[in-house]
């Protein structure tokens, strides 16, 4: 392929993932329209509150310092490193997407996300991972790697993609009726070789999904 081409190719696919998730999320509410409404009682606002000083990496982008976010709509908590800010203006359902305070140039669209949204009764993990998966290419899918393990004491299922061509990481937890997906965009864009995967990320990403705990 000419490489030329390249940063187009790797920038159509980071808004195809994008994409995905929006169009899950979409479909996600649309069914649980026709599900029974469940009584729900008042619950505050999300909160952040401070969390005792951790030794992490030594990039820029980790902090001594973490505090923890809590989101009361969505039922869950997780910590995240001081140099992060939660954002909650554009998420439903108490989801969060976190990104630097005083980003770089080349970190403006680095962000750590936290999806949620109810489902329709009966869906499980399987089903859900299934219709994300349907949702991507064939060509795509086929360099996506699986594995099942635990966060927040329930069952999760990741998703990462490992090929420079399609680079992704998501972790999928189904607890209660309700769907979570925390996802990281963990592209450097802004960098002259577009699409430069920053390691960082992933380790940052791994570090706040351990942290996640899931709360009534």
């Amino acid at each position: 392929m000419d490489d030329r081409r390249r940063p187009d190719l790797k920038r159509t696919i980071i808004r195809l993932i994008i994409l995905v998730g929006v169009l899950l999320s979409v479909s996600l509410l649309l069914n649980n329209l026709f599900a029974a409404p469940q009584p729900q009682s008042e619950r505050p606002p999300n909160v952040s509150t401070p969390q005792p000083t951790r030794q992490s990496g030594t990039s820029p982008l980790y902090s001594a310092t973490w505090h923890e976010f809590r989101s009361e709509e969505g039922g869950f908590s997780i910590s995240y490193p001081e140099t992060w800010n939660p954002n909650t203006e554009h998420s439903e359902n108490g989801g969060v997407i976190f990104q630097l305070k005083d980003p770089l140039p080349t970190q403006r669209e680095l962000m750590i996300g936290v999806t949620v949204a109810p489902l329709s009764t009966g869906q499980d993990l399987r089903q859900i991972v299934d219709m994300k998966l349907a949702m991507i290419p064939e060509e795509t899918r086929n360099v996506l790697e699986e594995k099942v393990g635990s966060i927040g004491g329930e069952t999760a299922v990741e998703i990462a993609g490992r090929e420079e061509r399609f680079r992704l990481l998501e972790i999928v937890v189904v607890k209660d009726g309700v769907f979570f997906e925390f996802w990281t965009q963990p592209y450097d864009p802004e960098h002259p070789l577009f699409g430069q995967w920053v390691p960082e990320m992933e380790h940052i990403f791994r570090e706040m999904s351990q942290s996640i705990s899931f709360f009534q």
